[in-house]
Formats: structure tokens, sequence, C-alpha cells
């Protein structure tokens, strides 16, 4: 979630706060006036993951996460239950696994999936059911990624060959080591030559190019210890989740009062033109969803 801000004093982190939710519930609103079937929002349940067992220093170099974010998202999670959006959470896995798990189970029941996430880690899942709705830079609007794209931006690589690439690369935002000495370009012609990563190190003798083949040769673990942290699930349990596919289909709530209220109170703090129209644009949704049942 993004977080918009004013200043860091003390009186300015309710402002804050509001501000963002504001901005995240006009962005879920673009979203849901696409009309999909069904949708969720889902989030990182806070605490450790099972990435932690197997690396301790999984994202350890990140800054904690300011109050304000935390604000903003239990703000956001309430207008959403109230607006009639499922929200999910699941501890012990990260988001991403819940998301993963979630396009699995749509494609099995025949459904279209689009996941709206920057995260080039949902690479590995793309195919013809599975695209990604990425923000473009400064809050433009979003472009579709699907298989297609995923081709011209890695020619000759499988999108589920992504994770294998991005095992020799590794990810220094999370921490992830990858293998020292492996760049993208390297990665990539290695894994279409051996299709993937355990193939690559079971035949990495045979690996023309000679420092690539050395620094493969040193590997004692890392590679595949990177492709474990990379590699998203797709089997979160249904009673974690605590929700199905099928129990995600949109539809307006029972009771409107409580997301009126919230909203009022959101214009109150950041303004109406900075609020402007969330409620008119709910109620418009509303009104879709009634007409589609």
């Amino acid at each position: 979630m993004k977080s918009v801000t004013r200043g860091d004093s003390a009186e300015n982190s309710g402002w804050d706060s509001s501000l963002t939710t504001v901005v995240a519930l006009n962005e879920i609103l673009n979203l849901l006036e696409l009309d999909p079937s069904h949708a969720a929002v889902v989030f990182d349940y806070p605490g450790q993951t099972f990435r932690h067992t197997l690396l301790p220093e999984y994202k350890g170099n990140r800054s904690p996460t300011p109050d304000t974010v935390w604000d903003a998202v239990n703000f956001t999670k309430a207008a959403l239950l109230s607006m009639g959006v499922q929200v999910v959470e699941v501890p012990g896995v990260e988001a991403d696994d819940v998301i993963a798990t979630l396009a699995s189970e749509a494609v099995e029941a025949g459904m279209k999936v689009r996941i709206v996430s920057p995260d080039k880690d949902f690479f590995q899942i793309l195919s013809p059911q599975v695209r990604l709705l990425r923000y473009l830079p400064q809050g433009s609007g979003f472009v579709s990624f699907g298989v297609e794209e995923f081709g011209q931006k890695f020619p000759g690589l499988l999108p589920s060959q992504h994770v294998d690439m991005q095992a020799l690369v590794g990810d220094r935002a999370d921490n992830i080591p990858g293998v020292k000495g492996i760049g993208d370009v390297t990665a990539r012609k290695l894994i279409i030559q051996f299709g993937t990563l355990e193939n690559l190190l079971r035949d990495r003798a045979l690996i023309t190019q000679s420092r690539a083949r050395t620094t493969l040769l040193l590997d004692t673990g890392e590679a595949l210890l990177s492709k474990k942290l990379l590699l998203l699930r797709l089997d979160v349990p249904a009673f974690a989740m605590q929700c199905s596919v099928q129990s995600l289909r949109c539809k307006k709530p029972k009771d409107v009062r409580e997301y009126t209220k919230l909203v009022e109170a959101l214009v109150d703090l950041v303004g109406t033109t900075t609020s402007d129209n969330l409620l008119e644009r709910t109620v418009e949704y509303w009104r879709r969803l009634e007409t589609q049942t």
C-alpha cells in the first residue's frame, strides 16, 4: 500500500492515514469498475512466515513499516469489509502465496484471473487464463501483462521458468542470495539451455561459459534455497484462508450504513476535494452489482 503524507508530526498522522486510505479506496474502485464477478484484497499477515524458517535473514534488510501505513491498512480493511469486498490474510504465508493459490483454484473453476500487482514473482504463474494488471508510474493507470508481454520481455523463456532464472540472480530487496556473479542475461541463457535450475545444477560441469561454470561449481545450496524462497505456494489450505474462490463473489453488503459513516468520517478528515465522489462511486458500483444478479 502506498503511503501519502504531508509531514511526520503526530498531529498529522491521522490525516496521513486517512488520506492513504482514501487513495487506496479510489484505486480499488477503479478496478471494481471493471466489473469482476469475484474479487478479494489480500494482505500480508503480521509476523514471520515459513520463508523465515528457511532463511532467518529473509527480508531482514527492510526498514520497519511506519505506523501511519499500519493505521491506513487497518482503516482500509474496515472500509473494504463494509463495502462488501472480501479481505484475506493468512498467518505463516505471504499474501502472494494466498493470491497464487486462489488464482490456481479460479483457473480450475474455469475463470479468467487478473492479479493487480507490480510484483515480478507473479510471472511464474502467468498463463492464458492469468494476467497481471500492473500500475504505471505515478499512478497514471495500469497495463495488462500476460504471456505475450512476458515473451517480449524475456525472449525464449517460459513464465514457469522465471523463478529458476530469478533464483540464480537473487533478490536484494528480499535478501535472497542467488548465485554471486550471475546476472539477468546469463541466468536467462542458462535456464533456456538447461530448462530448470535442477537440470542446470545437475549438469553444471557442461556449462561452456567458464565464469558461470566456475561460480555454479562452487554453489553450496544457495541457488536451490533461493528457488524455495521465490516459489509461490499454490496449496494454501482453504481452512487457513477461511474462504474459497466461490465465496469471493462480488455483492452489495446487506447494511451500507457502516461504510457510509466511515467515508463521511474520512471526508471530514481529509477534505471533500481529496475524497470527492468516493461515496457516489461506491453507490454506483453497488447499483451495477444489483443489476447483474
